[in-house]
């Protein structure tokens, strides 16, 4: 039940471009040199046009999504080099998701020479501005110097914050920071005796840092008698980290039967605390029946909270769990779960912070349609950054078509509630409406 999150690459969340041949179709009017798919309904065609018209009178929301169809090639002929020119317009007035396009087109050379310094630019404005998919992106560019010099220690307090927004990408890529420290620490003989000196002088950070590089030969040579002693103290004294790893000396091994019920206590300890990967083990031992008796509703309740501290597995296992009870529903474990019930027994913060990650295609893959189930739920309980994500999406047709009433409704609630992003979007709204009344 131990699986790791894999690593991330730079820009997490970035589109995957599938190249295709479509014919060319005319658009009437409107002022700009844009050829259409071939074959399309007239209402697609009527759709386009009004687009393209809604782009050239500056609207930035309709560049934005110009530039999209241009990349992935819907409605029109695709061209990463038109794209560019549309997300840039839009980027320019300070529209988020198409500054955050076009930094992964500079990046990537597509529509443009290929330009790291422009990319970073953009990257670090979002990243300014409290978007935390950016923040992580700005900590990759920083940590292997891609369009910047290379600054570890600004690209860890980028992690950072886009950790506590609740990134799994950066909570991810912040353990392999901890560990690579970790590793650098034990293979110096003064560092490891002065964090040998913290651990007995009672630092239960010191005791974990200790115990887990043993259990991990991280610096030294694995030493699971060491790694034992210093992991169960550090679990006694309250680290989450290490009652996570204190699970793993009571499950079972070969000639030993193990004890699953201190596998399932230190599990249920840590995972209470917010350690994500012990959240994500539990949902495991009761969707699998591993150590308890199988029970497919409360592991979808661990997984849904796993997910909410930054377990982007989790949210897998949710979809897989689903979609097997889709295809199956007599199956036993099926009776009772469903997607409607663990988003009826989910917290709010953990539903908008899934909702976030399929939004943003952080640590799983993007779903703007998925994405909008869970922030449903958490804005009709009153959350504010999933009242304003339903805005967004209804504002910017993501998963769903635009809809500037929609978008008005959520971004009033939000800013009810003293969101200054949904007043910002709100007071635009109107004034846009009010201008072309």
């Amino acid at each position: 039940m131990r699986l790791p999150m894999r690593g991330r690459g730079c820009f997490v969340g970035a589109l995957v471009l599938a190249a295709a041949w479509f014919a060319l179709w005319p658009v009437a009017d409107a002022g700009a040199q844009v050829r259409a798919r071939g074959g399309l309904a007239p209402a697609e065609q009527k759709r386009l046009t009004r687009l393209v018209g809604e782009a050239n009178k500056g609207d930035d929301v309709a560049q934005f999504q110009l530039g999209m169809a241009f990349v992935e090639g819907r409605l029109v002929r695709r061209s990463d080099a038109d794209a560019v020119q549309w997300l840039r317009a839009a980027a320019e007035q300070g529209h988020t998701h198409a500054a955050f396009v076009l930094a992964m087109l500079y990046a990537n050379g597509q529509g443009v020479p290929q330009d790291w310094q422009a990319s970073y630019r953009w990257v670090r404005t979002l990243a300014e501005r409290g978007y935390r998919m950016a923040q992580f992106n700005l900590g990759m560019m920083l940590e292997a110097g891609q369009g910047t010099p290379v600054d570890r220690k600004a690209a860890r307090m980028w992690f950072e914050r886009a950790a506590q927004a609740g990134s799994p990408s950066a909570i991810h890529h912040l353990a392999l920071l901890d560990e690579a420290d970790m590793q650098q620490v034990m293979a110096n003989p003064s560092a490891r005796a002065a964090l040998v000196v913290r651990a007995e002088s009672g630092d239960v950070t010191a005791q974990y840092r200790l115990g887990h590089a043993y259990l991990r030969g991280l610096g030294v040579g694995q030493d699971e008698a060491a790694a034992r002693r210093w992991i169960l103290m550090a679990a006694e004294g309250g680290h989450a980290g290490a009652q996570y790893d204190a699970a793993y000396f009571f499950e079972p091994r070969a000639g030993q039967a193990g004890d699953w019920a201190m596998v399932l206590a230190w599990t249920e300890r840590a995972a209470l605390q917010g350690q994500p990967m012990a959240a994500f083990n539990l949902g495991g031992m009761f969707e699998f029946g591993t150590g308890v008796e199988k029970n497919w509703i409360v592991a979808g309740k661990w997984y849904a909270f796993a997910a909410g501290v930054g377990n982007a597995n989790a949210i897998k296992r949710l979809n897989e769990m689903a979609d097997v009870c889709s295809h199956f529903p007599n199956r036993g474990e099926c009776n009772g779960f469903s997607m409607q019930r663990v988003a009826f027994s989910a917290d709010a913060t953990s539903l908008f912070r899934i909702g976030l990650a399929l939004k943003d295609g952080d640590g799983i893959d993007r779903d703007d349609l998925g994405a909008l189930f869970w922030f449903r739920h958490a804005a009709e309980r009153g959350h504010a950054g999933a009242q304003f994500e339903l805005g967004d999406s209804f504002e910017n047709a993501l998963g769903v078509s635009r809809g500037v009433a929609q978008a008005k409704y959520w971004y009033g609630r939000a800013a009810e509630q003293g969101d200054a992003r949904a007043a910002a979007r709100l007071k635009r709204l109107t004034g846009s409406r009010e201008k072309q009344a």
